[in-house]
């Protein structure tokens, strides 16, 4: 319960974060932090990072109710996923340049953060299937 608990924290803190940088862009045509925004097929990336959280969100108040392995598997497929988005457009915004020719405001570029967050959960949900797998 703890860990669906601080899956849940993550994928809030994961949402709110993405959903701004999301808003942002889309309703003030601005990227926040002044840096450029990743796009892709015409939505900006942070938007899909929006959708991912967003989703271990309704799954982990799902599981607050009644745990299912099934959702804290998908919890982790989902945020694996995320690992894997947010690690290449991580890169392809620090690619070029070092972190001194780089200007973030936040010192990393925004979908470093969104990493940080994925990594968070997919680490939170495993942990999680490997405690419920050793209870029976």
């Amino acid at each position: 319960m703890r860990l669906t608990k601080a899956l849940l924290l993550i994928s809030l803190s994961g949402s709110m974060f993405a959903g701004y940088l999301a808003y942002s862009k889309i309703f003030a045509n601005v990227c926040p932090f002044n840096e450029p925004c990743s796009h892709l097929w015409g939505y900006p990336t942070c938007l899909y990072g929006f959708v991912m959280f967003f989703t271990i969100l309704i799954l982990s108040l799902i599981m607050l109710r009644k745990y299912s392995k099934k959702l804290m598997l998908a919890s982790s497929l989902i945020s694996a996923a995320g690992i894997l988005f947010a690690t290449y457009f991580t890169y392809k915004d620090m690619s070029g340049c070092s972190l001194i020719e780089c200007d973030y405001a936040m010192v990393l570029p925004t979908c470093a953060y969104g990493l940080i967050f994925f990594i968070a959960a997919f680490v939170t949900s495993i942990v999680a299937l490997k405690r419920k797998s050793k209870q029976g």
